[in-house]
């Protein structure tokens, strides 16, 4: 019986192409980086990209702007980076923290969820339909402030076009330390997300929306306008650390109009 918690990372991502794929493999990694999935015994992507390749066999290109044609590929393993600047409270500025040299990451909370919803929008364009892509994610916290990351990518693949098919929780016995703390604030996290995110046909209510994209626009504009389908208006300002994450709050109506929007799934 599979189920959608486990200690086993390499079961968790067999287990995705077992419910959900007639193949025994991630066609393509865009986000390669050294492999360490495929040392531990899943079978290795067809196509390996990365922006910055660690070796021979893997392509340099960027996930937002990928040299494949459309709808071409039924399965992708995504591992992006997660990690937010150096964590509030850690001693150390100067970019020795553990976490964040081991993984890359991201100087702040909006440069992560634009990245996020670019990605997507391009890994959409080259799936085929019923396609998946297997979405490794984690919540953050950022300067104080906790971000239930999985829930904002979870509204940006419904709102691209995509079924949120499953979900699967990874969980870690031990966790590296990530920092030098004054104090807690927040619980530690020992797991992290797996998301299956399946590509079907959107139905008129969730293209006429739209509000995905009108949401993450060009930082250089600062104030866009979102209608729901009572034609009422939401000003929100996108100039700012924090609007991004407070949007996804905000829209929650949107969000489950949108939910009407996938049929007999």
């Amino acid at each position: 019986m599979i189920q959608t918690i486990g200690y086993n990372e390499t079961e968790i991502q067999e287990n995705i192409l077992k419910l959900f794929s007639d193949l025994d493999y991630y066609e393509l990694d865009p986000c390669y980086s050294t492999g360490v999935f495929y040392k531990k015994g899943l079978k290795q992507p067809r196509l390996k990209f990365d922006i910055n390749p660690q070796s021979e066999e893997t392509q340099n290109a960027d996930v937002r702007s990928l040299p494949l044609e459309d709808e071409t590929i039924k399965t992708i393993m995504f591992d992006p980076p997660f990690v937010i600047g150096v964590p509030n409270g850690s001693k150390d500025t100067e970019g020795s923290n553990k976490t964040f040299n081991r993984f890359s990451g991201f100087n702040t909370k909006n440069e992560q969820a634009k990245f996020y919803y670019d990605s997507l929008k391009e890994l959409h364009r080259v799936l085929k339909q019923d396609g998946i892509i297997a979405f490794k994610c984690q919540d953050t916290v950022s300067s104080g402030k906790q971000y239930m990351v999985h829930f904002e990518i979870i509204a940006m693949a419904q709102a691209i076009g995509f079924y949120v098919k499953d979900l699967f929780i990874l969980c870690k016995k031990h966790r590296m330390n990530s920092g030098k703390w004054n104090v807690q604030r927040h619980a530690r996290k020992h797991h992290c997300y797996y998301l299956v995110l399946q590509k079907v046909p959107i139905n008129p209510i969730a293209k006429n929306l739209n509000f995905a994209s009108q949401l993450f626009v060009n930082e250089k504009e600062h104030n866009i306008s979102l209608k729901d389908n009572s034609n009422e208006l939401s000003q929100i300002s996108s100039n700012d650390e924090t609007s991004l994450n407070n949007n996804i709050h905000r829209l929650r109506p949107i969000f489950e109009i949108g939910s009407l929007a996938w049929k007999n799934k």
